[in-house]
């Protein structure tokens, strides 16, 4: 697991103690994590607290997400229609979520299950009561506070099934404020000690907005195939480049298709017409936001297979979806088994583990990292048996900071463990571990010199 995972698997162990509730991500006021660590907490009772329980828990959370999205297009379908199925086996073989389905990130699975379960509740009835609508509005809530990337994608369907609906002042007045509500009480909710990130806000700015725009063809495809972690992309295999490609295809051609409804016979294409919309809001908020990252751009394959979905359903051509979606199925099962060959930062299983059995091994429980996520492994994957703690005054979750530095004042023995070879450190003996150095016993003058902040 990258250090986010781990992050998020601690959350859930401390939780489980009872030692702390934490809602939010570490460090953060927002990323609601509540639903991923009660899943992940719930796994450690049954098989334990390590990375397998966390992994699965996550894809458990997944697997309801996509359940909903196939009884979301069953509503939508003709009755009998074997597309709902074809669909949803085409997201499961879906490369951008090769990764994603099993990564406990701080509320994107969260947002992934609750936006199917908003759809199939506004597309399963014609008439909504106001419990309904209430609960449409916490979902909301919580899906914005989980992560708000979703969000715009829901929006033109809200709209286009409220349009429809009876009592449309009323429901929406009640969607409001089930969505307020939920929003008041996690705006009073306490929230991390540490400041560390900050939420990203939109940025209006013109010459940056164009420049992300012309970049965005490259962030889908990078998405599409999935082998990137963070802001780092990784050569795909031919098979995610062959189905990322062909899925931009499929991107691009609901968007002409969208475009030519409204142009044609807008009143009479409402849902098309809502579903090009949110198409297109899900993917143009993304030139808006500071940084660029292919995560960002995660909902726009759910949107896309549900407008895909409801496509051919209007088309009913079964030669069509099928020469469409079984091609694309086998190229994603393949694509799907090349994630086994993905390794990002720190990912090493066997050596992090066994630097951690040295550590351990020379009584040294506390240590020094100069990559602020290869802390949160070691804290994971050492049943924080040894506590490590970032380089920079700002930290996510200070107990750790406090904990190694109170060690390293009363002359416990500490490392620095780091990934590659560190120039400061050259003069210190260091044991390498494959992609890992431990430098045991840094002196206070080398650990200022490199960097660090002991307060």
């Amino acid at each position: 697991m990258d250090g986010d995972e781990c992050t998020v698997g601690l959350m859930a162990k401390h939780m489980l103690q009872g030692k702390e509730f934490p809602v939010f991500f570490y460090g953060q006021s927002y990323g609601f994590c509540l639903v991923e660590t009660m899943f992940i907490s719930l796994a450690y009772c049954i098989g334990g607290v390590n990375d397998y329980s966390v992994k699965l828990s996550m894809l458990v959370l997944w697997a309801i997400g996509i359940i909903f999205f196939y009884k979301t297009l069953r509503s939508i379908c003709r009755n009998g229609s074997l597309l709902p199925m074809l669909v949803t086996l085409l997201f499961i073989f879906t490369p951008a979520w090769g990764a994603w389905s099993m990564k406990a990130r701080g509320g994107y699975l969260t947002s992934f299950t609750l936006t199917w379960l908003i759809t199939w509740i506004l597309f399963s009835r014609n008439d909504y009561k106001p419990l309904i609508c209430l609960l449409l509005g916490l979902l909301l809530s919580i899906t914005y506070q989980s992560q708000a990337l979703w969000i715009p994608g829901l929006l033109p369907l809200l709209v286009y099934r409220f349009y429809l609906s009876g009592h449309r002042l009323r429901n929406t007045l009640l969607l409001l404020l089930g969505f307020t509500i939920p929003f008041a009480i996690f705006l009073a909710l306490p929230h991390s000690p540490s400041d560390f990130s900050q939420a990203y806000s939109l940025r209006f700015s013109p010459p940056a907005v164009w420049e992300k725009t012309a970049t965005l063809p490259h962030f889908l495809f990078v998405n599409f195939h999935g082998f990137y972690y963070l802001f780092w992309t990784y050569p795909p295999p031919l098979a995610n480049s062959l189905f990322a490609l062909a899925f931009m295809l499929c991107l691009l051609g609901l968007i002409v298709w969208g475009i030519v409804l409204i142009l044609k016979a807008p009143g009479k294409s409402s849902l098309y017409v809502s579903l090009f919309l949110a198409i297109l809001f899900t993917i143009l908020y993304v030139p808006f936001i500071p940084t660029n990252s292919p995560r960002y751009l995660l909902p726009v394959s759910g949107i896309t297979l549900l407008a895909l979905g409801v496509f051919l359903d209007k088309v009913n051509r079964k030669v069509l979806s099928y020469g469409l979606i079984v091609p694309l199925c086998a190229i994603g099962a393949v694509a799907l088994f090349s994630f086994k060959d993905l390794q990002v930062f720190g990912a090493d299983r066997s050596s992090l583990l066994a630097s951690i059995k040295y550590l351990q091994s020379e009584k040294i429980n506390y240590v020094f990292c100069p990559e602020e996520l290869l802390q949160w492994q070691i804290d994971f994957y050492s049943n924080e048996n040894v506590i490590a703690r970032y380089y920079g005054a700002r930290t996510r979750y200070p107990a750790y900071t406090r904990r190694v530095n109170e060690a390293f004042i009363a002359g416990k023995r500490t490392a620095v463990v780091q990934l590659g070879p560190e120039e400061k450190f050259k003069n210190l003996p260091s044991v390498p571990f494959g992609e890992y150095r431990i430098y045991a016993d840094p002196g206070r003058n080398l650990l200022e010199k490199a960097g660090l902040v002991l307060y």
